[in-house]
């Protein structure tokens, strides 16, 4: 996943979102920037604008790239049907 990336939010609501930042490790560059609660498991954490949250940061687990949504959502789901 890359800055400009569209990518999948799995989680609810869901939706396609925008990475507009991407956040390696913890930041603590002036006093007011901060983990954010954010525990080392969930990093790299993104800002991504979603359509209806609007800009968040969020933990990358939570997000598909659009070829994983294709692989996972699209081509798993048509593999269920067969069954």
């Amino acid at each position: 996943m890359e800055i400009g990336d569209l990518v999948w939010q799995d989680r609810m609501p869901t939706g396609w979102c925008t990475i507009l930042d991407i956040y390696e490790a913890p930041y603590f560059g002036k006093p007011d920037d901060a983990s954010m609660g954010w525990a080392d498991v969930d990093y790299p954490v993104l800002k991504v604008a979603h359509p209806t949250e609007g800009i968040i940061e969020d933990a990358s687990y939570y997000y598909l790239s659009v070829e994983d949504y294709i692989k996972i959502r699209v081509k798993g789901a048509n593999q269920n049907e067969d069954r």
